[in-house]
């Protein structure tokens, strides 16, 4: 009897294997789902900030991204390479998202918010002239609104075709505005300083806000034209 079960045993491994058992034909092998892993997406980004969600897969093949959230819904179908698979998240109105990933039955999500912030300014063209760069208004001024809040404290710093690249010790800097405590800020003689520095032409600007709690996260106003005349 305990050769029979022995047996019994030995046979059933080898229909489960695949192995074809004599008189039967083996059925075909169901492969397993192949697993999949996603980058935490960050917790919190800025409308004009953007960001990567990669997809860590078992193989080679397609991943589909779904994106959802505050009357969103975008799909992707990125190939993986290398096992990975990259998403670039488009920019996106503030609210709370969720990024699904599928890659052969195999699914992964994650969450994050796009938090409500921006940089409202008084116009967004100047015209002065090189001759007298100081006849009229050339303020610039605005507010800043930082995840839901008047951005109190912090600065406004604002670069020539937004280049931002070395912060403050880029060579696009002009100049920065301090933030009061409601969020707004003045920045004088903004355009004379425009048609001092840079002469005859037509200039384009963009200020960016930074937090004194997070220097990472990162506010961008529209872009301000400077045409400047003889």
């Amino acid at each position: 009897m305990r050769l029979v079960a022995v047996g019994l045993v030995a046979l059933t491994a080898l229909v489960a294997g695949g192995v074809d058992a004599p008189g039967r034909a083996a059925g075909p092998l169901v492969p397993r789902a192949r697993a999949i892993e996603l980058t935490k997406a960050e917790r919190g980004v800025q409308p004009t900030q953007s960001q990567r969600i990669t997809a860590k897969v078992g193989g080679g093949g397609k991943v589909r991204f779904v994106l959802k959230g505050a009357g969103v819904r975008q799909e992707a179908v990125v190939k993986a390479a290398k096992r990975r698979a990259v998403y670039d998240v488009p920019l996106l109105a503030p609210g709370r998202y969720t990024v699904k990933a599928s890659y052969r039955g195999a699914k992964a999500r994650t969450r994050f918010e796009v938090y409500d912030s921006a940089i409202t300014v008084s116009q967004t063209a100047f015209t002065v002239s090189a001759g007298d760069p100081y006849a009229g208004s050339t303020a610039l001024t605005g507010a800043v609104r930082y995840r839901g809040k008047p951005g109190a404290g912090g600065y406004v710093d604002v670069y020539l075709d937004g280049n931002r690249t070395g912060g403050v010790a880029s060579p696009d800097l002009l100049g920065f505005a301090a933030v009061a405590a409601d969020g707004t800020f003045s920045y004088p003689q903004f355009a004379s300083r425009v048609a001092l520095r840079y002469g005859v032409g037509t200039w384009a600007f963009q200020g960016f806000y930074t937090s004194r709690k997070d220097s990472s996260s990162v506010v961008a106003s529209p872009r301000v034209v400077v045409t400047v005349t003889p």
